[in-house]
């Protein structure tokens, strides 16, 4: 048995991997000479999927005429990186054999469980390897270059991709090593496993936008280990959008990816003081800049799916709304285009990192906060809770009186409110907390449709038709922008009056609603 510390990085179909990249990039000697191999493995598991549902993975490898039964268990490791127990010894025929696995417990568990001999053949991978040992800082990692394919029936796809894996010392030594890549070999980080992926192919999953998930959070954490949690939760949910983002035309992908940034600044004001003063300014500026680059895509989709094309359905053809919709779409594909290029973009990657070794080594956590850092999670919870709700009660209670810009700062108060009980809520229990939430959420979408409409006018001013066509005359051009700009400002105050209206509906169970936590100090 031996544990694996992994870290996957993906590269672009084509691109390849020399020994000098890796000597200029890690500023060490690399042999030219890799050990190379030619790599086929079968992938077995049942109809139902048993042994991926239990974060298993087996596979027989054949390396020439040798065959090599693997059995793979994940376990919890630091984020970002992929740590497994892994089984494997030399086998003679092809199919799985559950005595060769040593650990007494992993094959008993297995037994037990009764479905092992359901098991089949699913998927294949074949790919050349080339890895090179290398000695990097205090550590001793393995550099191995995969490309080749993955197979599921007719289903395919390509494999090109870098591991590097931790043979000795630290995992910052890892995050160390992958960020020295990045100058001279680009790269996305990936979570997903070959046999991951392979299961995907099998089922047929395509990839498709994940909302946040609950921070697995115990009343018995300390502050350090809650935070770090809610952090690890952000990054599960960015990281399943990028892949939605990037292989599907799915416009909830985008969004999803926002809601990931947002929840993860969002976390970083709270814990402010307890936050090394140099990694809060780095991840500070590294999550507005990826927020950003989103940002303009997101607010195009509502935009175009949620004004111009019902305007279209409901007013007809008219010739300045056939105009105003088809230069939305091009602004929208644009915005998307950029979107796709942050996701590449070699910043994206080493923001990732920077984040990842914070949390490998621990040095995020502020050197003059240990105590405070050590203090039941409990404690801090009801002080951001009872606060954040104060404001949003102050704020909102005459909320009929509201302009605009007002109701967009209670928005804000009332997103990061929502954040914080999300973040929180796993360590409460009962309808209490569930009933809260719920009545929060409601108006959190209430007033995002208010500010929607509100950005709509902004996104109006920036693509309504200027530019000439040979066929109108610019009388005719004016007439028509002015038109498009009417209809829809009508129709945007419409609908913020409509929310407005709604408001006065979700406002009074909102301040009915118990709070779940106990007020500090009680």
């Amino acid at each position: 048995m031996a544990l694996e510390t992994e870290l996957k990085l993906l590269l672009e179909e084509g691109q390849r991997v020399r020994a000098i990249d890796l000597s200029r990039s890690l500023g060490v000697a690399v042999s030219r000479r890799a050990k190379r191999y030619h790599l086929i493995s079968t992938y077995f598991d049942t109809p139902a999927s048993d042994l991926a549902d239990r974060g298993m993975a087996l596979r027989i490898r054949r390396i020439g005429k040798v065959r090599i039964q693997g059995l793979k268990v994940a376990t919890k490791g630091a984020a970002g990186l992929a740590n497994f127990l892994e089984f494997e010894t030399p086998i003679k025929g092809d199919a799985p054999d559950l005595s060769l696995i040593g650990d007494v417990d992993v094959r008993e568990k297995l037994l037990r469980a009764g479905f092992w001999d359901q098991l089949r053949p699913l998927f294949r991978t074949e790919f050349d390897r080339a890895s090179w040992l290398i000695p990097f800082r205090q550590s001793s990692i393995e550099f191995s270059w995969d490309h080749g394919r993955i197979q599921a029936g007719r289903r395919s796809e390509p494999i090109n991709e870098l591991e590097l894996e931790l043979k000795d010392g630290t995992p910052e030594d890892l995050f160390g090593a992958a960020e020295a890549l990045l100058e001279s070999l680009p790269y996305r980080i990936s979570t997903r496993t070959k046999a991951a992926r392979g299961m995907a192919l099998v089922r047929g999953d395509l990839p498709k936008p994940t909302k946040s998930l609950p921070a697995p959070l115990s009343r018995k954490d300390d502050v350090g280990a809650a935070f770090e949690k809610i952090v690890k939760s952000c990054l599960d949910q960015m990281s399943a959008n990028e892949v939605a983002v990037l292989d599907s035309a799915d416009p909830e992908a985008i969004h999803q990816l926002r809601v990931a940034l947002r929840r993860f600044r969002a976390i970083l004001g709270p814990f402010r003081e307890l936050i090394d003063d140099a990694a809060h300014a780095v991840w500070a500026i590294d999550l507005r800049w990826a927020q950003r680059q989103f940002g303009p895509a997101r607010d195009l989709d509502v935009f175009v799916v949620e004004t111009a094309r019902p305007m279209l359905r409901h007013l007809g053809w008219d010739t300045s709304l056939v105009q105003l919709l088809a230069a939305a779409e091009a602004a929208r594909e644009e915005a998307r285009r950029r979107a796709l290029q942050a996701l590449n973009n070699p910043r994206y990657a080493s923001m990732q990192l920077q984040i990842l070794a914070c949390l490998a080594n621990g040095r995020w956590r502020h050197p003059a906060k240990q105590i405070e850092l050590a203090q039941p999670i409990t404690s801090l919870a009801e002080r951001l809770l009872h606060m954040h709700h104060k404001r949003v009660r102050r704020l909102g209670k005459n909320w009929q009186e509201l302009s605009d810009s007002d109701l967009h700062r209670l928005r804000i108060l009332v997103k990061k409110l929502r954040y914080l009980v999300g973040f929180f809520q796993p360590i409460y229990e009962g309808r209490r907390a569930r009933a809260y939430a719920e009545a929060l959420a409601q108006i959190q979408d209430c007033l995002g449709a208010v500010n929607d409409a509100v950005m709509g006018r902004q996104i109006l001013r920036e693509i309504v038709p200027s530019g000439r066509d040979s066929e109108t005359s610019p009388e005719t051009e004016a007439l028509q922008r002015e038109r498009a700009a009417g209809l829809v400002t009508g129709w945007q105050v419409r609908g913020i009056e409509a929310q407005r209206n709604f408001l006065q509906e979700l406002w009074p169970k909102f301040v009915a609603a118990r709070r779940f936590w106990r007020r500090p100090n009680e």
